[in-house]
């Protein structure tokens, strides 16, 4: 794509997975792979951006969370300048039972509240 650059973590062998994210060519942006899918039970991948705007540091955490996993959440670092975003596939509360996966980003979200 012109303008961008690309980042990837490559699907893991022939499962659905696999995290592709486009930042603007202008930006500094250091990348990292945090989680690859065939590491442990939790199927979970996640991939790490810090992007650079002037002076300004944003942290971007992308993440696949497949169906009926449990992913770990605690090795994110949450500031007042982290984004996170991914496919978790999961289901609003409001909607009945929290599953494994909403667990997870609920204390996700109430660990970064704390700080």
């Amino acid at each position: 794509m012109n303008g961008y650059n690309l980042y990837l973590l490559p699907k893991y062998r022939k499962v659905a997975s696999g995290i592709l994210a486009g930042i603007k060519d202008t930006l500094t942006t250091d990348f990292e792979i945090c989680k690859e899918m065939g590491e442990s039970e939790d199927k979970s991948e996640i991939i790490k951006l810090e992007v650079w705007k002037k002076s300004c540091r944003f942290k971007i955490y992308a993440l696949y969370v497949p169906p009926g996993s449990k992913p770990n959440l605690s090795s994110l670092s949450i500031d007042n300048r982290t984004i996170v975003i991914g496919d978790m596939n999961d289901h609003s509360t409001r909607w009945g039972d929290m599953n494994a996966a909403r667990k997870e980003i609920e204390d996700l979200r109430s660990r970064s509240e704390q700080t």
